[in-house]
């Protein structure tokens, strides 16, 4: 059964259609790249995969039911997102905005307990923020302010985690190895990752699928081996791309 998926999906943003009679599968184990220039509509597709904004037409479900027919503490133990900005409005340390990822996970009148907190601090240390956790969050560099995010996603402990642009602020370092967490979690545990990238490169080298939005809405998707293409991404981006090999792994870039 597939974790998430898409029956005859349309969304509309601005007069503009995205992806008509979308049909998408993301099965367990799976890595998926969502590419296209700015405007195309990775962030509105993403959000509306997420139940944050409805459908023009068409059906999402989750682990096999609408997403309609789960709650959304239901919706939150299942399915995780990672929004491309994040926001404090207020004060709050490091270990505090972690915890945040818990409370799908206990009732509405508890309080987080010692396993709650051992879960984030381990979060923490995976992300390099393990001797940060009373800092508080204003102190952060953008950086740094992106790594607690995806330490927050990790300590909610989706099965699907919606991605929006996850490598923004970060350093090479961190990209490779973020990503490469996130991807090898997703596989362990049969889980399923979806993320709105820009680098293309990041995209071939991580994500196994991918989903192409094209200026006029249409959609390309299926594997990633088939799609990313220097035809397709030169259309795509509406720039001569070339790709280029190199120890096994393909790049792709400008011309």
């Amino acid at each position: 059964m597939s974790l998430l998926a898409t029956h005859g999906l349309r969304v509309d943003i601005g007069g503009k259609r995205i992806g008509g009679d979308l049909d998408l599968r993301i099965d367990p184990g799976e890595c998926w790249a969502i590419l296209g220039a700015n405007g195309a509509g990775k962030t509105t597709l993403l959000h509306t995969l997420a139940g944050l904004r409805a459908p023009a037409t068409g059906e999402i479900t989750l682990d096999g039911r609408p997403l309609g027919a789960w709650s959304r503490r239901e919706i939150a133990c299942r399915l995780g997102i990672l929004l491309q900005d994040s926001e404090d409005p207020f004060p709050a340390t490091v270990l505090e905005t972690a915890l945040i990822g818990r409370h799908p996970h206990i009732g509405p009148w508890q309080w987080e307990g010692p396993d709650d907190r051992e879960i984030a601090r381990a979060a923490l240390h995976e992300v390099e923020l393990g001797d940060f956790e009373h800092r508080g969050v204003d102190t952060l560099s953008g950086g740094e302010r992106r790594r607690l995010a995806l330490a927050t996603l990790r300590v909610q402990d989706p099965r699907v985690s919606l991605l929006d642009e996850p490598t923004n602020h970060l350093d090479l370092h961190h990209q490779i190895r973020l990503l490469g967490q996130l991807r090898q979690r997703a596989q362990e545990q049969s889980g399923a990752l979806l993320m709105a990238l820009h680098d293309v490169n990041l995209a071939a080298r991580f994500c196994d699928h991918a989903l192409l939005i094209f200026a006029d809405g249409e959609v390309l998707h299926g594997k990633a081996g088939d799609l990313l293409r220097a035809d397709y991404l030169t259309c795509l981006y509406h720039h001569p791309i070339e790709e280029v090999a190199s120890n096994g792994h393909r790049a792709f870039l400008p011309a």
